[in-house]
């Protein structure tokens, strides 16, 4: 994956507030200070370690530029290990700890407060959105498969507008069509291809899904206009948002 797909500013002022939010960027600020501080800590050989995570994690965050395939967004949550490990030896600077731990408690509940995965379900209750035609489609698509009345599928192939949505909402093992350019790992490559062959259709593509086991094709009618032309095959579901295209048998 090369790094013009992410563009330059990839990793910009904004981003990281994004990923940590300032408040834990001030904890392990704080945190650090009290660390070198310490003639004690500084010269701990153990602390190395923490410094060759942090370093490790800004090495595998240029890996694209040289194009080795990896997810190389994800090393700020690595680095944030790093981070964690820095607030927790600053304890051992402080004196009448009891008091220090009860002021960083609250200061990290706070951080955790403002993160996304604890405030998921307070978003969720405060802001009550309607369902859109996307999940309304795809459930429905599920209930119809769990209660029998559409012949279950062992596995489904979606299209890049849909990727992450299918399995999550249909609860099946899914291949999606992604473009390479969306593929983090190389040896995802070969099961993109084979989702974009099913999706094209033709005698190859219907062979291929025959031997996968795919019996439904899902995606988002906007992106693939003419699935069921395509495939030639009978549309068990439509909106404005979803079309799943139940595959012919191979003649």
């Amino acid at each position: 994956m090369s790094y013009r797909f992410l563009g330059p500013d990839w990793l910009d002022r904004a981003a990281v507030a994004g990923y940590y939010s300032w408040a834990f960027l001030v904890v392990t600020a704080v945190a650090l200070a009290l660390v070198l501080s310490a003639r004690r800590l500084r010269r701990d050989p153990a602390l190395l370690a923490v410094l060759a995570l942090a370093l490790a994690c800004v090495v595998v965050s240029q890996l694209g530029r040289v194009h080795v395939p990896f997810e190389y967004r994800r090393s700020v949550y690595y680095l944030a290990i790093a981070m964690v490990m820095v607030v927790g030896v600053a304890f051992l600077r402080l004196r009448q700890r009891a008091v220090w731990i009860a002021m960083y408690a609250l200061v990290l509940a706070y951080v955790a407060h403002l993160s996304v995965g604890l405030r998921l379900p307070e978003r969720v209750l405060a802001f009550p959105e309607p369902r859109t035609a996307a999940v309304s489609g795809l459930t429905a698509f599920r209930t119809q498969l769990d209660s029998g009345q559409l012949p279950d599928s062992p596995l489904l192939v979606t299209d890049s507008c849909l990727h992450f949505a299918v399995p999550y909402l249909v609860r099946r093992p899914t291949l999606a069509a992604f473009g390479e350019r969306q593929v983090g790992f190389a040896d995802r490559l070969p099961l993109a291809r084979q989702a974009a062959r099913v999706i094209q259709g033709g005698p190859d593509g219907r062979r291929l899904a025959e031997r996968l086991g795919v019996r439904y094709v899902v995606a988002d009618p906007r992106c693939e206009p003419d699935l069921a032309a395509n495939l030639g095959g009978r549309v068990v579901l439509r909106n404005d948002e979803v079309v799943v295209v139940q595959l012919p048998p191979v003649t």
